[in-house]
């Protein structure tokens, strides 16, 4: 019977425990999602600042707390601190919110906890944090411009087309007069998209819905990607950007004593791209069997000449992180750039489109009127 009782005891301690865990998982989940990445970075910000001061590291976390004591990264800070005084390290407690803290932040805080260098990696981190942010707000901008004013755009005249030229082309029908070509190509158009607007858009979404099921398969999302950086104008933009990012996460783990193939198996996540991340795990094997990073960059297709040349000479001179992050900020600055030059020529293109479709529609249906006051 005690026998009994012991393995009944035993698996209900077991459930409880996972019960637990599975309690504080959820938790941890919310809170993680009611934080930004803005306010990740002014969490590393706060805490550099205050370590740099003076302050030890559990007091500087709960003068953060108490300053965040309003918001949701007041509760995660109360987390860190808790974890911090009870003996554990801080990338341990860093390491229970995977969702907040990338596996770069967690790493170059290992580095510095091994090195002693935490100040110097919290600010590495809010630099890497700032212009990677900056970096993908005038891509995400430049992307979120021409996407809003086409839609907007293509709404108004199918609304035009749908609903106002047909009341009009009634009225010129019931006059039982011969009408211009424009407006006959006008009352056509209206009455193609009255009758099929519907089944246009219902095939734009099973066409996006059967791309974004095709792409899930790594070979044709790997050529699609690869496709994506041969394109005549806005591929060259996608490799700088890319490049970039690459050289900013990789420069700033190395600035932070992370070895180079941990730094290089951290970078790979980074990119979303599938062809530029099978290149960096050859860039990674080449280095792996030997050969030095300027001569692996060297037989990839994907990294530019310049990168190349910038490298070796990193390496010459002992300095390779700072070329890395020379080569992030050279490309950044041009993707910025790039995105506002063509932002700046979409606007005026899409007027002129605009402009032309609507004088057609205006001039459609002027030409009947005009001809009729002729008449009389």
């Amino acid at each position: 019977m005690k026998t009994i009782d012991k393995t009944i005891s035993y698996w209900s301690g077991t459930e409880d425990k996972e019960h637990a865990c599975a309690g504080e998982s959820q938790s941890i989940r919310r809170l993680s999602a009611q934080i930004s990445s803005g306010d990740v970075c002014r969490f590393a910000r706060q805490l550099q600042t205050l370590l740099q001061a003076g302050l030890a590291l559990a007091p500087a976390l709960k003068a953060m707390e108490e300053e965040f004591a309003e918001a949701p990264i007041g509760r995660l800070v109360k987390v860190i601190r808790t974890d911090v005084e009870s003996g554990k390290p801080l990338v341990d407690s860093l390491s229970r919110f995977p969702e907040l803290f990338s596996q770069v932040f967690i790493s170059m805080i290992a580095a510095a906890h091994t090195s002693g260098k935490l100040e110097e990696a919290l600010e590495s981190i809010v630099i890497f944090m700032e212009k990677r942010q900056r970096l993908a707000s005038a891509l995400k901008a430049a992307a979120a411009y021409p996407i809003v004013t086409t839609v907007v755009a293509f709404a108004v005249v199918s609304f035009l087309l749908s609903y106002v030229v047909p009341n009009i082309a009634q009225i010129f029908t019931e006059m039982d007069h011969s009408l211009p070509a424009a407006t006959i190509a006008l009352i056509a158009l209206s009455n193609f998209l009255r009758d099929y607007l519907i089944f246009i858009i219902v095939g734009v979404v099973v066409v996006v819905m059967s791309l974004a099921a095709l792409l899930k398969n790594p070979d044709r999302k790997e050529s699609f990607d690869r496709f994506k950086l041969s394109l005549p104008v806005l591929g060259k933009l996608f490799r700088k950007s890319e490049t970039a990012r690459i050289c900013r996460t990789l420069g700033t783990l190395l600035a932070t004593d992370v070895p180079l193939i941990n730094a290089l198996q951290i970078t790979e996540p980074v990119t979303q791209n599938c062809y530029v991340r099978k290149s960096l795990t050859g860039l990674r094997q080449n280095i792996e069997k030997g050969r030095t990073v300027a001569e692996s960059v060297s037989r990839i297709d994907f990294f530019s000449p310049l990168v190349y040349h910038m490298l070796s000479a990193g390496q010459l001179s002992g300095k390779l992180e700072d070329s890395l992050n020379q080569i992030a900020e050279m490309y950044e600055e041009e993707v910025e750039t790039a995105t506002k030059v063509l932002t700046s020529l979409f606007e005026p293109a899409m007027l002129i489109v605009m402009g032309v479709v609507i004088a057609f529609i205006v001039t459609a249906i002027l030409l009947p009127v005009l001809e009729m006051n002729q008449l009389f």
